[in-house]
């Protein structure tokens, strides 16, 4: 690859501040990954260099991959066919709205179908459903945390691209600090195991191998220190203490439109939340056939109206989408 000839094309000089450069289409969707990135940062040089303003216009990925969303444009038609700019947007945002394929999509498991319709409304509000899969899983958050949980928390890759979002009520106050463990809790699974338990709630299971005086220890510590990081980098939680069904039941749609079934509980609880969407189901269809129904509709409107629950949850998966 010769960037000579692209230095020559852009001619940019003291004298010449400002240039407009065009490259054949094909000549960049030929270029192969590692001469689009030589050429990127050939301008990043010059920009640095020069102190030049440069503007691009493309349909590589590669050419803005991990610039800073505030540096990029997306030009998009509106129903009137009108151009408009969406700005300060993630490159993988820009190109999937010209059909280029999203690299290393989201995954996102949850406890129970509640969780799973409030994530996905909240996706499909800020248009970013199509980087995401959410997943739940039966069984509740023990089988989620202990089974599910810790083969991901132990691979490199999985730790990238999976994330638990729990229900509130999991939720403990826990901070788990590594920098500050000393060299004796560090080779202490003991300790460790302790330091689990106060993040999760629970034991989780560690596989070591076997050594000579039983289970090898070090490799015991370093999964347990590796659910601690876990916790604290992957795992998020829809709310303080609720569960989703009573988050549902927090909308003003429900305040205002069942109010006679609201009327029949002093507080909506972890404890009765359910059993109230129960009955909003039967009054709406007239069974108890139609649950799953009742909380996709009720996750809509919740997820159009503003809350501080809904914020949050929009900020943490904007945090997981930059990862």
């Amino acid at each position: 690859f010769n960037v000579y000839r692209y230095k020559e094309k852009l001619s940019l000089s003291e004298t010449n501040p400002v240039n407009q450069t065009e490259f054949e289409k094909d000549d960049i969707r030929t270029m192969a990954r590692n001469n689009k990135e030589k050429l990127k940062e050939y301008l990043l040089e010059i920009i640095k260099e020069k102190k030049l303003q440069v503007v691009i216009s493309t349909h590589s990925p590669i050419l803005i991959e991990n610039m800073p969303n505030s540096a990029i444009k997306l030009f998009k038609t509106n129903t009137d066919g009108k151009f408009y700019v969406k700005e300060d947007i993630h490159f993988q945002e820009a190109f999937y709205n010209i059909e280029d394929k999203v690299f290393d999509q989201k995954v996102i498991f949850c406890e129970d179908y509640a969780a799973k319709m409030i994530i996905e409304k909240i996706l499909k509000k800020i248009e970013k459903e199509q980087y995401f899969e959410v997943i739940y899983l039966p069984g509740g958050e023990k089988t989620l945390v202990n089974h599910y949980m810790t083969p991901f928390a132990l691979n490199e890759q999985f730790q990238k691209n999976i994330f638990l979002i729990l229900d509130g009520d999991m939720k403990r106050d826990y901070v788990f600090v590594e920098q500050e463990l000393t060299l004796e809790q560090h080779n202490n699974p003991k300790y460790l195991l302790e330091c689990v338990e106060k993040a999760y709630g629970m034991t989780l299971d560690a596989f070591p191998d076997a050594g000579r005086n039983g289970k090898r220890m070090d490799q015991e510590c370093e999964a347990y220190i590796c659910y601690l990081r876990y916790y604290m980098s992957n795992i998020f939680f829809l709310s303080e203490r609720n569960i989703p069904e009573e988050i549902l039941l927090m909308s003003n749609y429900v305040k205002e439109n069942y109010t006679e079934i609201l009327n029949n509980y002093s507080e909506i609880t972890s404890e009765n939340a359910k059993e109230v969407v129960r009955e909003i189901s039967i009054c709406d269809h007239d069974d108890e056939n139609h649950i799953k129904d009742t909380i996709s509709m009720l996750a809509n409107k919740w997820s159009m109206e503003d809350s501080a629950i809904k914020s949050q949850l929009i900020a943490d998966i904007n945090s997981i989408f930059e990862r």
